[in-house]
């Protein structure tokens, strides 16, 4: 339903409740593809969503970058554009989607918000049993002052049980020894009780979703050497493929797949 008509570089524009929508996600997410925002149920079709996208951007009301590909070509990438802030009342929507710091970005940081928003959006996909409790963005966490900065933080219920998790999406750009001091971290995140006082959680896991089957080996041997707990691992593919909750991951020492439904 239209809610509000305005002129846009000589021709009118009805912005829509569904347009309205679609700008709180982007000041949400960030950034987002073509495919994420059809992700996020705003479009059936490519064809409507590619002309919608473009008159909201020719208006001001999105902005659009283009990623290069590995393949030479480039992937269009919308996020808030200037007129898009008179639209929201949060505090915390602008300033996580402001517009500025994603056009100062740098192209692989923005290739690692995608991976993050691709992990977020399979978390958020209907299941049968599952409930989908919250997400907390990189901004949030930061805010808490963990001693780390997770990339994504999840709530969700499964049969009625109640499951959280941080994730860690590693694209194999970071040095392994990294990975032990945040190994460290999580560990004394576990058992110093800040994490009951931040979440009022008792239990955590750390998922961490990577690039490859090689990265993948490489960082359980990592995690292995400090602990065989809290840390589970798959690669995107095995997630897409599976789904979040299916016996895709792997333990630190264990040879066997597990689902994330697991106690």
């Amino acid at each position: 339903m239209p809610t509000s008509k305005v002129n846009a570089t000589g021709s009118a524009l009805v912005l829509t409740t569904r347009d309205r929508t679609l700008i709180t996600d982007l000041a949400d997410y960030g950034v987002l593809t073509r495919e994420q925002v059809q992700s996020l149920g705003h479009f059936a079709s490519k064809t409507r969503a590619n002309t919608r996208l473009l008159r909201l951007t020719r208006a001001g009301y999105l902005s659009r970058r283009a990623l290069p590909t590995v393949m030479g070509s480039h992937r269009a990438l919308y996020f808030m554009g200037p007129r898009s802030l008179d639209l929201l009342d949060r505090p915390r929507a602008r300033a996580h989607g402001d517009r500025r710091r994603v056009q100062g970005l740098s192209d692989l940081f923005l290739e690692h918000q995608l991976f993050i928003n691709d992990v977020r959006l399979l978390f958020q996909r209907p299941m049968p049993s599952y409930v989908f409790g919250r997400w907390l963005s990189e901004p949030s966490l930061r805010e808490l002052a963990l001693g780390l900065v997770p990339d994504g933080y999840v709530e969700y219920l499964y049969a009625a049980r109640h499951f959280s998790a941080f994730l860690e999406l590693d694209r194999g750009t970071e040095r392994l020894a990294r990975w032990a001091d945040k190994v460290r971290c999580y560990q004394q995140l576990a058992t110093s009780g800040q994490f009951v006082q931040r979440f009022s959680r008792r239990f955590f896991r750390v998922l961490v979703v990577t690039s490859s089957p090689t990265r993948l080996t490489h960082l359980r041997e990592v995690v292995a050497k400090f602990t065989d707990r809290i840390f589970w691992f798959a690669t995107l593919e095995d997630v897409r493929q599976g789904g979040t909750l299916a016996r895709v991951w792997l333990r630190p020492v264990d040879p066997e797949r597990h689902a994330l439904t697991e106690s």
